[in-house]
């Protein structure tokens, strides 16, 4: 009888150790999603705060008279910037930046400070979100591997002709 309860008891063990090792990897694996989920909203709401300065009339600091997005800086659109260029808007939770490809294709990168494995650009097209691309990617040993990622980033979508 001692045998058997001992058996039982290390397979218990066993048993509980490998749930816990899953339990670790999934929370590990939700952790990431969630990340994701977080620098996505937050580069959604710049290209809304990039939309909204467009439409503002240059009288009230708006660059509603501007024909493209080149010299855009989150000074102008109300963030207070990090760096010389005024084009990087750092906090404790988010690494931000405004980039430009040319004049008619500015793209944000969103990364958390917690974790800079993750990134999200989000290139912008013109002035609504049906010309908007994404892409989430994930650092690795071999470099950034994209995941989530809209086809053609290099392409505006149909309809967008720019800013």
């Amino acid at each position: 009888m001692g045998q058997q309860q001992l058996l039982l008891l290390v397979l218990g063990i066993v048993i509980v150790g490998l749930m816990v090792a899953i339990a670790i990897n999934a929370f590990s694996e939700k952790q990431i999603h969630s990340d994701f989920d977080a620098i996505t909203a937050e580069a959604i709401k710049i290209a809304g705060d990039v939309i909204s300065w467009k439409f503002t009339p240059s009288s009230l600091g708006g660059g509603s008279n501007a024909t493209n997005l080149t010299g855009l800086t989150f000074d102008a659109m109300g963030y207070q910037s990090s760096g010389p260029s005024q084009t990087r808007a750092n906090t404790s939770t988010y690494m931000r930046s405004i980039n430009q490809l040319d004049s008619a294709r500015p793209y944000i990168i969103v990364r958390p400070q917690n974790n800079r494995d993750l990134r999200v650009q989000l290139f912008m097209y013109g002035p609504n979100q049906n010309c908007f691309r994404l892409s989430r990617a994930v650092r690795t040993e071999g470099g950034w591997e994209e995941g989530n990622m809209d086809s053609d980033l290099d392409q505006a979508p149909p309809g967008c002709s720019g800013w």
